[in-house]
């Protein structure tokens, strides 16, 4: 009866190490689609985020753009004139690569960041003000082989500038 069992036992044993490879190679499938799955939701949210930074910044811009009076370029910054309940204020806005800073009468209110995203600005005469278009360029992840940036564009209407209505280009 001895005999018979340790022969099992050595037949169980033998099953046992024969199956370890293919568990070992099983869990570590499972281990990478997890990795791969959490990296994916962490991509999106990353571009969801910002998607949802755009949107209010073009919303703040369009806000400021609609009450002002006058506006000036200096440098990376945009300097608006804002007519409010409150009287006249300057609103600053500081494009640097990849963030934009709104500071209202010198004090820093609001700052727009996000993980790969950067942004660009130009200003063009228009002919009833100003057009100051704002890109932002999603730059895609790292672990992306052919997949390009992806760039969305607003456009702002500003009324003249202190530069247009003397005659120059701002």
């Amino acid at each position: 009866m001895r005999a018979r069992r340790g022969r099992r036992r050595g037949l169980l044993l033998t099953q046992l190490v024969a199956l370890l490879p293919l568990i070992a190679l099983l869990v570590a499938v499972l281990w990478k689609v997890a990795n791969d799955a959490m990296y994916l939701q962490r991509v999106a949210a990353q571009r969801a985020n910002a998607a949802t930074i755009s949107e209010t910044l073009v919303r703040q811009l369009r806000g400021d753009a609609w009450a002002a009076t006058g506006y000036e370029r200096s440098g990376d910054a945009l300097v608006l004139d804002v007519a409010g309940r409150d009287g006249q204020r300057r609103v600053t806005y500081t494009f640097d690569g990849d963030s934009v800073r709104r500071s209202d009468q010198g004090s820093e209110q609001r700052v727009w960041r996000a993980a790969r995203l950067s942004f660009g600005w130009s200003i063009e005469a228009g002919r009833f003000g100003d057009l100051l278009h704002v890109e932002m360029c999603v730059s895609p992840p790292a672990r992306a082989q052919a997949t390009s940036p992806k760039r969305f564009e607003a456009t702002v209407v500003l009324p003249r500038g202190r530069e247009s209505r003397a005659g120059g280009s701002p």
